[in-house]
């Protein structure tokens, strides 16, 4: 969808690269598909196929956690889809990335706290199909992972529809976000 790498912006945390190579993930229930990093840590995918987890911890978060606590994450992004059973919010816009039939739309959220900042692009079909990327980074490095995630959300892809009576249809090219 944007050049396979890309050179970082801001601070680079500890054990991060300088240049992020990206990879395509393809989320088939939901009929989406997002450009992630390469370097970032991936769950598999959840029992019921809705999505899956991504995030980024500093080589010595493990040794700084407290017994028995999860090791802090400098990013932690859910990523997948959901059928939807409220229509889109009014505020949502025409997404630029898909131009053809059926319409899909989208709203972004930026969200911020005295310790992270909180990411939210969503994808809504016309079927009902919600696509996310929604993601927490830590405030230190929000430079560097701003433009990841940034990055992540717009090169979200849906065909609307699902995997239910889905009609193909060819995909859409890369088109940066320009507000």
């Amino acid at each position: 969808m944007g050049p396979d790498t890309v050179k970082a912006h801001g601070a680079v945390p500890p054990g991060a690269p300088a240049t992020i190579s990206y990879g395509r993930v393809i989320f088939p229930r939901f009929a989406s598909a997002v450009d992630v990093p390469l370097f970032l840590t991936a769950t598999p995918q959840s029992g019921n196929g809705d999505g899956r987890w991504f995030y980024y911890q500093a080589p010595d978060a493990a040794a700084k956690a407290a017994p028995g606590e999860e090791p802090e994450s400098l990013l932690y992004c859910a990523i997948g889809g959901s059928l939807a059973w409220e229509p889109p919010p009014a505020d949502a816009k025409p997404d630029p990335g898909h131009k053809s039939e059926p319409k899909i739309s989208f709203k972004t959220v930026l969200e911020r706290s005295a310790k992270v900042l909180h990411y939210v692009r969503n994808l809504y079909g016309a079927d009902g199909v919600n696509n996310f990327v929604d993601c927490t980074i830590a405030l230190p490095y929000e430079a560097y992972f701003y433009a990841i995630v940034d990055r992540m959300g717009h090169s979200m892809r849906a065909v609307s529809g699902g995997q239910a009576e889905r009609k193909p249809r060819v995909s859409q090219p890369y088109t940066p976000f320009d507000p």
